[in-house]
């Protein structure tokens, strides 16, 4: 009998090339017209990218940018923003990756503790760095991918464009796979952020996984509505094309009502998403549209196992919601596309480049079934991060006894799937992004009424967290809408509190440590729901 399995495909030198720009010059070679990068432009080829790269790379070396420098880029999705990440990269330069939307404390704090002299960023970026300056002592070079921008004291202010028209040649630069790439700040889910220190070889063997598994086939075309300076979009699904020689189709924002039709225009293959672009699309008024694509799966991780079915139903397209990572180590999990209908609740299985275990709080393995920490070490060199930037403290205690702590609860089945049941650490997981309860704290405790706070997730909508803030006042409550307009200035807009409780104490226990279950259990009510006051920060407002 004929055997009929289709074989997995897997890219050349998919496992030795190790090295960012080696990769962009090899598709540039052997591919020079095949389509790449799109985000809110016309498509770029490979040659076309390699040769912009190739101009960034060289005006940012003009003003002094070299190996080893920290960057930081604080970009929404454009296409100038992908092709700053290619040319850092090109460059050996240490890229810092901002959210566009932090401001105030959590801004200054990033740029401090990565030491970034250098900042490429747009117009409104410039404006929230602005009043910061003082704050920020190693800051010496704004590069503007706008064409005017604000004039400052102490920091040079210079136009992208200016520098790559003066056609300066980017430097050769010796490279290893062990050479940083980016610091990629975590949540700070038992403090302040860390800064992931992700290398060449880290960014390269992402992809391996997906190849491995067959989730990626020759000619894909990528989609993905996800923000460039995270993870997913911007080092799994970009690596994930630049290994594949794919193309990659960023879009500049999520669009429910639009987004279809994008991946309909695009030609796209595969959509990469999180739950809540899956949820919003369901909300959205049935089409003639919503089976025109070529999608061969949707990926959204995670959903429920319901939502996946009336998706697929409508849709006509395989959801693939099995899949967990960390900035540190990532696909831990997942699943290929003959696993998308199986245990739809799971987190999928270990991939082949760690060795993943649950263990108790004695570090031992728990038995089948049991719920305790997920743990993790790598199999392969340059396949995990390589610590927290400028916290060795940090590193060896995540490391202990060799394995990565995630600070992530799960089970594992016989069958070797994996099931989340809970964070350990002090975090929200909230509009896609995870915020540290410690940083809204430190926030809120400016307010002069306020005495004490602690901030803790309570069950939302889409299935996401959403932000509760307890809170002693020296005095009398403030007028709400007085206290909102204070959050709102000093938070980001996806860290702002929906419900405040006035209570009359915290629990503490005998370390003083606030004993947030307590909370939980004790404070369900709520004096002010911010959105049902209607109170609400409006897109325009967000940045800035």
């Amino acid at each position: 009998m004929m055997n009929t399995e289709k074989k997995k495909w897997k890219p050349e030198h998919l496992r030795t090339s190790r090295i960012i720009p080696d990769r962009l010059a090899y598709w540039a070679k052997t591919t020079p017209d095949a389509h790449f990068l799109r985000c809110g432009s016309p498509w770029l080829t490979f040659a076309e990218t390699h040769q912009k790269v190739e101009e960034i790379a060289g005006g940012l070396a003009s003003i002094g940018v070299s190996k080893g420098d920290r960057v930081a880029v604080m970009l929404p999705n454009r296409l100038e923003m992908v092709l700053v990440i290619l040319s850092l990269a090109r460059l050996g330069a240490i890229q810092v990756p901002i959210n566009v939307y932090l401001k105030g404390e959590f801004l200054s704090y990033q740029l401090n503790d990565c030491t970034a002299e250098y900042i490429i960023t747009d117009k409104s970026g410039q404006v929230s760095i602005f009043g910061l300056l003082p704050s920020l002592p190693t800051l010496s070079h704004l590069v503007l991918v706008d064409d005017e921008g604000i004039d400052v004291d102490d920091v040079t202010v210079h136009l992208l464009d200016d520098l790559v028209s003066a056609n300066s040649p980017a430097p050769k630069v010796d490279l290893r796979s062990t050479d940083l790439v980016s610091i990629m700040y975590t949540s700070g889910t038992t403090g302040l952020p860390k800064g992931c220190m992700l290398s060449h070889g880290y960014y390269l063997a992402v992809p391996w996984s997906w190849y491995e598994l067959g989730l990626l086939e020759e000619g894909d075309v990528l989609f993905s509505p996800m923000p460039l300076f995270h993870t997913g979009a911007g080092v799994i699904y970009l690596m994930n094309a630049l290994q594949g020689g794919l193309a990659y189709h960023i879009d500049t924002a999520f669009s429910a009502s639009k987004t279809i039709e994008r991946v309909i225009e695009a030609d796209a293959t595969i959509f990469l998403g999180v739950t809540a672009h899956g949820i919003a699309l369901l909300a959205t008024p049935e089409s003639e549209l919503d089976t025109q694509h070529r999608l061969r799966f949707f990926q959204v991780i995670p959903m429920e196992e319901a939502d996946q079915l009336i998706f697929e139903k409508r849709f006509n397209v395989p959801v693939q919601s099995k899949g967990y990572g960390q900035t540190e180590a990532n696909p831990a999990t997942l699943c290929g596309p003959e696993e998308f209908g199986s245990h739809r609740a799971s987190m999928g299985k270990p991939t082949f480049l760690y060795d993943v275990s649950i263990r108790d709080e004695d570090d031992e393995d728990v038995a089948i079934g049991a719920v305790g920490e997920v743990c993790i070490r790598p199999k392969f060199p340059e396949v995990m991060f390589q610590g927290y930037w400028g916290k060795p403290e940090a590193t060896a205690e995540a490391w202990k006894n060799l394995w990565h702590h995630t600070g992530d609860l799960a089970s594992e089945n016989e069958e070797g799937y994996l099931f989340f049941a809970g964070r350990k650490s002090d975090s929200v997981r909230r509009r896609g992004e995870n915020v540290s309860a410690i940083e809204v704290e430190r926030s809120i405790i400016k307010h002069e009424g306020v005495k004490e706070v602690a901030v803790h997730d309570v069950p939302g909508e889409l299935g996401e967290d959403d932000i509760k803030a307890c809170i002693v006042w020296h005095d009398i409550a403030p007028d709400p809408l007085e206290f909102f307009n204070f959050l709102k200035k000093n938070l980001p807009y996806f860290a702002m509190p929906r419900y405040i409780s006035s209570v009359d104490s915290l629990p503490a226990n005998a370390t003083g440590r606030v004993m947030k279950y307590v909370l939980k259990d004790k404070v369900p009510d709520h004096d002010w729901d911010f959105q049902a006051l209607g109170f609400e920060v409006a897109r325009t407002e967000r940045r800035g």
